[in-house]
């Protein structure tokens, strides 16, 4: 999971793509930012930590070997990398990379993503007005992406730092959990419209 730059909600979208997938699957979540916000939000809010028998949070430091890290027997790996991916994250030979941006670096991003097996954009914090989410949903529904998410901003999940989320669901992050888990992807834009 990578962007090009911070605070457009990659951290809490690993963090609860985590929690989506451990609920039927071992999940290895694999803490590579510098801040390590996805696994704070694991470690501390109890909503998460239920499912701690199918998800281990590993916060990674710079001089850790990722692919022996990688080696254990987990179904999934969601690895949170720091905006703009830094060498440990580059080295991970992923099956699927998960791009976050929000409406204002999306132009951005889109010149460094790479032509990988599947590719997931998630457009993140949008404005959570129908004519806004249609906006966005109708400006990538032609990018070159296997699937493409649109998340309406939620006042609650953005405080989360601050407030409880123990019963925070992100819908949205669920679906694509589920298209993930289906291995589901046909190009499509999910949003709380569609």
């Amino acid at each position: 999971m990578s962007s090009i730059k911070g605070g457009v909600g990659k951290s809490t979208i690993s963090a609860y793509l985590s929690k989506y997938l451990s609920k039927r699957h071992k999940v290895l979540l694999i803490d590579a930012d510098l801040i390590k916000y996805s696994g704070y939000i694991v470690k501390v809010f109890e909503g998460f930590w239920r499912l701690k028998r199918n998800l281990t949070v590993y916060e990674i430091e710079e001089n850790d070997n990722i692919e022996k890290i990688l080696k254990n027997n987990y179904e999934y790996a969601v690895v949170d990398c720091p905006p703009f991916p830094e060498i440990i994250c580059n080295k991970i030979d992923s099956n699927i990379d998960i791009y976050v941006s929000d409406i204002t670096s999306l132009d951005l991003l889109l010149q460094y993503v790479t032509n990988k097996k599947i590719k997931i954009l998630v457009i993140n914090m949008v404005p959570p007005f129908p004519e806004d989410l249609e906006q966005i949903s109708e400006k990538i529904k032609n990018l070159d992406f296997n699937l493409k998410v649109v998340i309406p901003f939620i006042p609650k999940i953005f405080m989360s730092k601050f407030r409880d989320i123990e019963n925070s669901e992100i819908e949205i992050i669920e679906k694509m959990s589920n298209r993930i888990e289906k291995n589901s992807f046909n190009g499509e834009v999910i949003s709380p419209l569609s």
